[in-house]
């Protein structure tokens, strides 16, 4: 039976992440920050279903939970490239007037704006760049991989942020993994040196070094 990775805490996440390293149970517990090995041992997921977590989260489209989109202005399509109103902001001011026994608004771009259009590059007013906006998907909506790329929402001072998991560390996990990077070289045989060597050495804790140039010719 699999796992439902998305009901994991963020220490059994932890616990996870840390096994793939070196597939060591004992001491991923131990770096996850487990007091005790049994409550990592109940988990026990196995190698291929923590690799599948990870392969998702790193292949994960980013756009299935955070977007950053152009859409039309306001003039894109009006009338003449005139200011367009939508058809809900229309009735709803021509009702105001009404009410306040104003004259109706004026329409020269006309009504039927839409902010799901691309920019119009004709557009004198915004020259075809359209407006930038931030779109965050329905979390409740989200596929599968979203849901495991997903990290949350932090409130901030310019509002909320949508959160990822990290996919550049995620690949590098899973390279670790699969043997794909080495940590250190190794050389085998001794390396023979020609050139001078620099010896430093202090005298007492007050000397001032006393640097010694030695030729491995003798010269």
């Amino acid at each position: 039976m699999g796992y439902d990775f998305r009901l994991f805490t963020g220490k059994q996440r932890k616990f996870a992440e840390e096994y793939v390293l070196d597939l060591n149970m004992t001491a991923a517990a131990r770096r996850a920050g487990y007091a005790v090995e049994k409550r990592a041992k109940r988990l026990e997921p196995t190698q291929d279903e923590v690799v599948a977590r990870l392969w998702a989260i790193a292949t994960t489209d980013v756009n299935e939970v955070v977007q950053y989109r152009r859409t039309a202005c306001r003039y894109c399509y009006g009338t003449n490239y005139r200011y367009q109103w939508t058809d809900a902001e229309y009735e709803r001011a021509c009702e105001e007037a009404a009410k306040r026994s104003w004259p109706q608004p004026v329409q020269s771009g006309g009504v039927g704006y839409s902010r799901d259009r691309d920019p119009n590059p004709a557009c004198p007013e915004c020259k075809g760049e359209g407006k930038g906006e931030i779109h965050a998907q329905d979390t409740r909506k989200m596929g599968e991989g979203a849901k495991m790329l997903y990290a949350g929402v932090k409130a901030g001072r310019d509002g909320l942020e949508m959160k990822t998991h990290d996919q550049v560390k995620v690949l590098e996990l899973l390279g670790r993994h699969l043997g794909m990077f080495k940590d250190k070289v190794e050389h085998s045989g001794e390396i023979a040196s020609n050139g001078p060597t620099l010896n430093v050495t202090l005298a007492g804790a007050t000397a001032t070094p006393q640097q010694v140039v030695q030729d491995p010719q003798g010269a």
